[in-house]
């Protein structure tokens, strides 16, 4: 069992808002994407470890030993976190050798399925010093179509210019633009490790024929991203369907 102070319920309240956000624009099917935050340093959580064990994350993060984060629950529903956090998601603690962790809150809940993913990115953001503290994936319908169109048109090296062009918001908020990742398989190392590739000079890369993944300093601030480029990849979608091939 935990005690939740007040920082740490104010973040639980981000991650339950940016989740209804998700739920709301129709990104997050079913059980669809996941989403993680580191909490910030200055929260403080009384917890008992006696009776939580120790679980291999699978890799190895050694700068986020110590640190907690909380992260979207395995066949959880975004729109159950979006109700309540600790019942769509947990709280974990990295042990200090960085591979294993702890989960503070329900046993009966266990973290995503894309862990391995988020660890790693938060593992590079901490150690690039970006002060970036949330990773999210989702399934934005367009970016999604888009990718399918990216992959039959060779089109992965102008996406960037594409989205950018549609409309001054997508430059202004987005201006690194967005990164491909080829389709792998969902949940896996090599997709974990593309993933980090793609958002070291990024902060949104496009899983193909899957979804996005995004970060930022906060999970509104990610989401915010991945809006604006989604809205840019309608505006393009809908051009495509009102202009004749060839004009």
């Amino acid at each position: 069992m935990i005690n939740i102070d007040t920082l740490t319920q104010q973040q639980l309240d981000q991650c339950a808002e940016a989740a209804s956000l998700l739920w709301q624009r129709g990104w997050a099917e079913r059980n669809g994407g996941n989403l993680m935050l580191r909490l910030e340093s200055s929260t403080s959580i009384a917890h008992n470890l006696e009776d939580a064990p120790l679980i291999d994350s699978g890799v190895s993060s050694p700068h986020l030993a110590g640190m907690l984060f909380y992260v979207k629950g395995k066949s959880c529903r975004m729109r159950t976190l979006a109700q309540e956090p600790l019942s769509g998601g947990c709280i974990i603690e990295i042990c200090p050798d960085g591979r294993h962790y702890h989960i503070l809150s329900k046993s009966s809940i266990v973290p995503t399925s894309e862990l391995s993913a988020h660890l790693m990115l938060h593992e590079d953001m901490v150690c690039n010093g970006k002060g970036y503290r949330a990773s999210l994936h989702t399934h934005p319908t367009n970016l999604i179509a888009l990718s399918h169109l990216t992959e039959q048109e060779q089109l992965q090296s102008s996406l960037t210019d594409i989205l950018h062009s549609m409309l001054p918001e997508a430059r202004l908020f987005c201006p690194k633009g967005i990164s491909w990742v080829p389709v792998l398989e969902p949940g896996s190392l090599q997709l974990a490790e593309c993933t980090v590739q793609a958002l070291k000079q990024h902060d949104i890369c496009l899983w193909a024929k899957h979804g996005v993944c995004a970060i930022g300093p906060d999970l509104i601030e990610a989401f915010d991203t991945v809006d604006i480029m989604e809205k840019a990849a309608d505006i393009y979608l809908r051009l495509r369907s009102a202009i004749p091939r060839g004009q």
